[in-house]
């Protein structure tokens, strides 16, 4: 129920995967970090990709020997009962967050597709979510992610060139683009690393990626 029998295929791992990072994190924040500092922005996003590629090759085959569903089991396995409940609360504060921002999200396309109330909005959305999640485990995951993936692909074929198109072509394109935000450092070293080692850490501590890792 929670790693879908361990045998989940590929392209539903890197189809979930894909979906769960490519998000509003992704869409609107990273969109606006390179909008406003240029290539230099992706310092975060650069690390991010570096960390989970080591995190699939090394520590997954790892965690899978182990035995262990999740990480907080894995804690409370070398370290003791407290750990788990420490890393169990960790999880709980840093994915709660993510949550309320998505159901709220989620609660305003609603209100403007079937012109709804904001709240009544938020509630549908939140019953949705919750039942096919419950009922399916993480099964109804991946093929929701993955199904999210094609579509999110599919989008950004057709809209990016799309996008360009309208402001005049490529060359127009390029010579709204300040030849500043090609510099990799642009924003300075000190801070292109603390966005590096942030995305680093980040990446390392992400309970979705080792639980997509688990379920494959």
């Amino acid at each position: 129920y929670i790693l879908a029998g361990r045998s989940a295929p590929l392209i539903m791992v890197v189809g979930s995967y894909f979906a769960t990072s490519v998000s509003t994190g992704s869409l609107v924040g990273y969109a606006g970090m390179g909008y406003s500092n240029g290539i230099s922005g992706y310092w975060n996003a650069a690390s991010f990709m570096i960390a989970t590629m080591w995190i699939g090759a090394w520590i997954i085959p790892r965690l899978r020997r182990s035995g262990v569903t999740t990480i907080p089991e894995l804690f409370e396995k070398y370290f003791g009962a407290p750990h788990r409940v420490t890393a169990v609360i960790l999880a709980m504060c840093r994915d709660l967050g993510v949550i309320a921002g998505i159901v709220l999200v989620l609660g305003q396309v609603f209100q403007t597709l079937f012109q709804m109330s904001f709240w009544p909005a938020v509630l549908l959305t939140t019953l949705v979510v919750l039942i096919f999640t419950v009922s399916g485990g993480m099964w109804a995951v991946l093929v929701t992610d993955t199904i999210q993936a094609v579509f999110i692909c599919l989008g950004t074929l057709l809209m990016v060139p799309a996008g360009i198109h309208m402001i005049g072509g490529g060359e127009a394109f390029v010579s709204q683009v300040s030849p500043a935000l090609a510099d990799p450092l642009g924003v300075g070293g000190s801070q292109a690393l603390g966005w590096f080692l942030i995305g680093l850490f980040t990446s390392l501590a992400n309970q979705t990626v080792l639980q997509r890792g688990l379920a494959a």
